[in-house]
């Protein structure tokens, strides 16, 4: 039986008639294109080393895109007046309650926060601003709880003179 859909691709010799008698033919060898050797099969691959470094880790999609070329990234802003003369600041006010020992780091805040503002005009203005108001606040502070300190320390010992004696 024959497949419907395979369709020959040269016609079929008519059969012979039953009438003619057909001698046996030995059965013909198939002719067969002498093959090259294959080539020998290539070494299978290492197994992994299991004291390698890893491989490296894919790229992260999260990641900013690179730089346009010829686009150089900009330069870091300068503010380190502007960090030291906050930083000050804020020291000197703290250091006030101490005897007024506050009023050097604040005049330096000031100064500094001064500074900042002319020389690093790319910087936050807040940070020099800061310094600069708490650097005031340190020197006033000094001075009231300084004299404080001082009118107290000379009275303690008025008190210790005329006395004559400690009192504790």
């Amino acid at each position: 039986m024959t497949d419907p859909t395979n369709t020959p691709s040269t016609p079929e010799e008519p059969t012979p008639a039953a009438s003619e008698p057909v001698a046996p033919s030995a059965p013909a060898e198939p002719v067969v294109p002498p093959v090259a050797p294959a080539a020998p099969a290539a070494p299978a691959a290492p197994a992994a080393d299991p004291y390698a470094a890893p491989a490296a880790p894919a790229a992260n999609p999260y990641a900013a895109p690179a730089a346009a070329p010829g686009y150089a990234p900009a330069a870091p802003v300068k503010q380190t007046l502007g960090i030291v003369s906050f930083i000050l600041g804020i020291v000197g006010v703290l250091l006030a309650f101490a005897y007024g020992l506050g009023l050097i780091p604040g005049i330096v805040a000031v100064i500094l926060g001064f500074q900042s503002k002319k020389k690093e005009p790319a910087a936050p203005k807040w940070m020099s601003l800061t310094g600069i108001i708490t650097g005031f606040v340190a020197i006033g502070l000094s001075v009231i709880i300084g004299l404080i300190s001082i009118v107290g320390i000379i009275a303690y010992f008025a008190l210790i003179n005329s006395t004559g004696y400690y009192v504790g």
